[in-house]
């Protein structure tokens, strides 16, 4: 019996070990796309929040905050009660006076500095996600982003993953460093709410039909080669088994 359930860890480790994708980074919610001001002036603002993992996240409570220069960290919005972001959905804050074409899932009131600092932060106050647009922000991961100075539609969004041959996720870098994280869009803007599609990846079908080419095709020989031996050894095992038993 006991040499059974031996058995079986393996056999379970092995498959977890074998369909687990790899990531870096944040698994759960990251800031997605911003901007500090539009073609209104300062009042154009918004913060799109996307859930990268294929799990349900409960954010209520979680709370929009936004820094100064100096550090001075202030609660633009909280998010209401019974508010359940499905696996890779968005959520939308916009400032009242918000020029966009997608409707805001909450909005606030006070703005966000163009060189100050965004985080997402638990009811509890623990930082989920933050940028930084200077070096005195409270707010900032790595290397901080240039602030904005013009009125215009245009943004900050995060880059997508590659985490396949076939693409990744819309809004799934995250190094850990703001520059290297986020692009700038000067004249365009397409932040989503809860509404909007779920995107998980950026490739077309036809894309995903088309051969590999014998690079890209390495990673995939590799897992393959990686599951036959997985199976060689759980077959060795209970082939053991078996003459254990017999024995």
């Amino acid at each position: 019996m006991k040499r059974k359930w031996v058995f079986l860890l393996l056999v379970v480790t092995l498959t977890i070990f074998l369909v687990q994708p790899v990531t870096a980074g944040s698994t759960t919610v990251v800031i997605g796309e911003f901007r500090t001001r539009g073609p209104n002036g300062l009042s154009d603002e918004f913060v799109e929040l996307y859930n990268l993992s294929a799990n349900q996240v409960d954010i209520s409570g979680w709370k929009l905050k936004g820094s100064s220069n100096t550090g001075y960290i202030m609660v633009r919005a909280t998010v209401p009660a019974n508010t359940i972001l499905q696996p890779y959905q968005h959520y939308l804050f916009a400032v009242s006076g918000y020029s966009g074409g997608t409707t805001p899932d909450q909005t606030y009131s006070t703005g966000i500095t163009d060189d100050g600092g965004i985080a997402i932060t638990t009811a509890s106050d623990v930082i989920v996600d933050q940028v930084g647009m200077s070096n005195g922000s409270a707010y900032k991961e790595g290397t901080i982003l240039t602030p904005m100075s013009v009125d215009q539609n245009q943004s900050y969004a995060r880059k997508p993953d590659t985490l396949s041959s076939y693409g990744g996720h819309k809004n799934g870098t995250d190094t850990d460093d703001n520059a290297s994280d986020f692009i700038f869009n000067s004249g365009s803007s397409s932040p989503e709410n809860m509404s909007g599609p779920t995107v998980i990846t950026l490739r077309t079908l036809t894309a995903k039909t088309a051969p590999l080419s014998p690079l890209a095709a390495l990673p995939v020989l590799g897992l393959v080669a990686l599951g036959g031996l997985a199976a060689v050894a759980a077959l060795g095992i209970s082939a053991g088994l078996v003459r254990g038993r017999r024995g």
